[in-house]
C-alpha cells in the first residue's frame, strides 16, 4: 500500500523519542506492511480451516446420509423378503386346503347316504301303506258286498 502525505504519521516518529524520525517511520511502515501480511495469511488460513471444517462437517453429513439409506435399503430388503416368501407359501397353497376338500367330500358321502335311507324309509312307508290301503279297500268291498247281499 502506498502511503500519502496525509498518512504518514510524521509528528508520532518525531515524539516517538526514538533517536531518528526517519528510522521510525521506515520501522513502522514495515511493521504495518508485516501486520497486512500476517492479517491477509491468518485470514485466508481460518478461510482455509473453516473450509476444511465445512469439509468435514459435510463429510459427516454425508456420512449419516449414507447409513440411513444403507439401514432403509436393508430394512426393505428384509421386508420385500418376508412379503416374497408369505405370498410364495399362499400362493402354492392353493385356493383350496386338502383338508377342506376331504371334509367337503365326506360331508357329500354322508348327505347322499342320508338322502338314500330317507327315501328308502319313505319307500317302504309308502309300501306299507299302500298295502294297508288295500286292505282297508278290500275291508270295504267286502262290507259292500255284505250290504247288497242282504246282510
Amino acid at each position: 500500500m502506498q502511503e500519502k502525505l496525509h498518512t504518514i504519521p510524521v509528528n508520532e516518529a518525531f515524539d516517538s523519542g526514538d533517536e531518528c524520525p526517519f528510522c521510525y517511520l521506515e520501522r513502522e511502515t514495515e511493521e504495518r506492511r508485516r501486520s497486512k501480511i500476517i492479517n491477509r495469511e491468518l485470514t485466508h488460513f481460518l478461510e482455509h480451516l473453516q473450509e476444511q471444517l465445512d469439509a468435514r462437517e459435510a463429510a459427516a453429513a454425508q456420512k449419516q446420509v449414507n447409513d440411513i439409506t444403507n439401514a432403509l435399503l436393508k430394512q426393505n430388503a428384509e421386508r420385500l423378503h418376508l412379503a416374497s416368501v408369505e405370498t410364495a407359501k399362499e400362493a402354492e397353497r392353493g385356493i383350496v386346503d386338502i383338508e377342506t376338500l376331504k371334509a367337503t367330500n365326506a360331508k357329500l358321502i354322508q348327505t347322499f347316504d342320508d338322502v338314500m335311507k330317507i327315501q328308502a324309509d319313505g319307500r317302504a312307508k309308502r309300501l306299507a301303506a299302500e298295502s294297508e290301503m288295500l286292505k282297508m279297500e278290500n275291508d270295504l268291498k267286502q262290507k259292500l258286498l255284505q250290504i247288497r247281499s242282504g246282510n
